[in-house]
């Protein structure tokens, strides 16, 4: 069943408190009846909900764009150490790696304000591979004089 959501609460800083301020004046009937809750992965927030809302550890949902930054940064953490052990041991395979990675992103970022977005994803991906895919547009014969002559 599609259960239409409402914004109930836009705080004006990430202090702890300005939550305090909308949980406060809320009943426990009130807080008792919150199902889900979203939000960003600010401890201060966190605390404040777990403080006021009855089984709030059930109830909180983590927007999607905070999880993937922290998962980004923990491959990151990784792929660093790697880094790190291999020249130790005299294996240089991942240098660079990550400076290609970004100008790539980069590029394709560009491609993407350029084009003022797309349809769909997969001409999105279309573009990307059209553009930065190393494909050569030259037919593989090209005789001088033989195209368009009739």
């Amino acid at each position: 069943m599609f259960r239409v959501s409402n914004v109930l609460h836009v705080a004006d800083d990430r202090r702890g408190a300005s939550l305090n301020d909308f949980y406060g004046p809320l009943s426990d009937a009130q807080k008792a009846q919150i199902q889900s809750i979203s939000m960003d992965m600010w401890p201060a927030y966190i605390r404040a909900t777990l403080e006021h809302i009855p089984d709030a550890e059930d109830k909180i949902a983590f927007d999607k764009f905070h999880v993937n930054r922290h998962l980004n940064q923990a491959v990151d953490a990784v792929r660093k150490q790697e880094h790190r052990q291999r020249m130790k041991q005299g294996d240089a395979t991942l240098k660079g790696t990550n400076a290609r990675a970004e100008s790539i992103n980069s590029k394709i970022k560009m491609l993407k304000d350029k084009a003022r977005g797309f349809r769909n994803r997969a001409r999105f991906k279309t573009a990307i591979l059209f553009h930065f895919g190393g494909l050569s547009l030259m037919p593989e014969k090209y005789e001088m004089g033989t195209h368009y002559n009739r």
